[in-house]
């Protein structure tokens, strides 16, 4: 877990550590502090998410030519993070999903038709492999929330423009995009929807307040939803993190056994683009009425 602690006006942030007991699911958290960020003016770090092996951790900080990524090993046997290592550089307006390999959004607010998708190797520094634009793919231009699958092979393209959320192939080999011809209706959130731990399941927040389930088969990216969902009676926000480990209707779906095993260390994460926090500590100091300090992150971040 981050925690984010402020003194004489500078942030601090310290990552803490906790292992999940067998029996009754319970956490304990171990006394040694597992890194620390700052100082700082605004969020000093957020911890992005986990790569596919879970040998490594991913966090990320707004520095002041844009966002930097940072890799951090993980000790399997005791839970003990390695130094930081920069993995990839870029502007702080891009959409971002780490995994087998770095796919990088570039959205143009004024002239939506001339974004772009990149893809990157998942090595330190890297040089794009694909460039996809709306002459590859037309919703490289117009996509948001990208998220991979587990296999690594398929990125699911949310666009809003058609109010769905498309399955794309990546290969790298003849360095372009295609689409798969699959898809499942946009969700009522961001981002919405999740894996489960095998990787054959998507959970998904639709319009209608209800999670729906869809058969994933990653060899073909075809998507075929399931007779049964989740009906919700209140308005809740959905946790991708959390969902993707809980006991899922039958689909026709055998899980293995190691799909189903729990991880031994956790770390809490919020999936979202780096500079969302940020945003949200702006809306937070406007709402103090701390203009002062929220003059100069909105000059930082170039926000209205």
């Amino acid at each position: 877990m981050l925690q984010v602690t402020r003194n004489n006006n500078q942030y601090y942030a310290k990552i803490r550590l906790f292992s999940v007991m067998p029996s009754g699911g319970k956490l304990k958290e171990y006394p040694q502090l597992r890194g620390g960020y700052g100082p700082s003016p605004f969020w000093p770090a957020l911890l992005y998410g986990f790569s596919p092996d879970s040998t490594k951790l991913y966090d990320t900080s707004i520095v002041s030519t844009g966002s930097l990524y940072r890799e951090r090993l993980i000790n399997g046997k005791n839970g003990t993070l390695g130094a930081d290592s920069q993995l990839i550089s870029l502007n702080s307006n891009e959409e971002v999903a780490i995994g087998a390999v770095i796919a990088v959004q570039h959205q143009n607010a004024s002239s939506p038709n001339q974004g772009y998708l990149d893809l990157f190797p998942n090595t330190p520094n890297p040089e794009w492999t694909i460039h996809c634009t709306m002459a590859m793919l037309a919703y490289c231009a117009t996509a948001t929330n990208i998220q991979r699958d587990r296999t690594g092979k398929f990125l699911f393209l949310t666009d809003p423009n058609r109010g769905a959320i498309h399955v794309a192939s990546m290969k790298p080999s003849q360095r372009k995009i295609v689409d798969t011809g699959n898809s499942m209706p946009m969700t009522s959130q961001t981002p919405g929807f999740a894996f489960n731990q095998n990787g054959n399941i998507v959970s998904a927040m639709q319009t209608d307040g209800n999670v729906h389930f869809f058969h994933f088969d990653a060899s073909t990216g075809g998507l075929t939803e399931g007779p049964r969902r989740y009906r919700s009676r209140r308005a809740v926000e959905f946790a991708p993190r959390i969902i993707s480990r809980v006991h899922l209707p039958s689909l026709g779906v055998q899980e293995k056994p190691e799909a189903r095993a729990s991880s031994r260390w956790l770390l809490v994460l919020r999936h979202h683009a780096a500079h969302v926090p940020h945003v949200w500590h702006l809306e937070l100091l406007v709402a103090c009425r701390n203009f002062e300090e929220a003059g100069g992150l909105r000059s930082f971040l170039n926000v209205a």
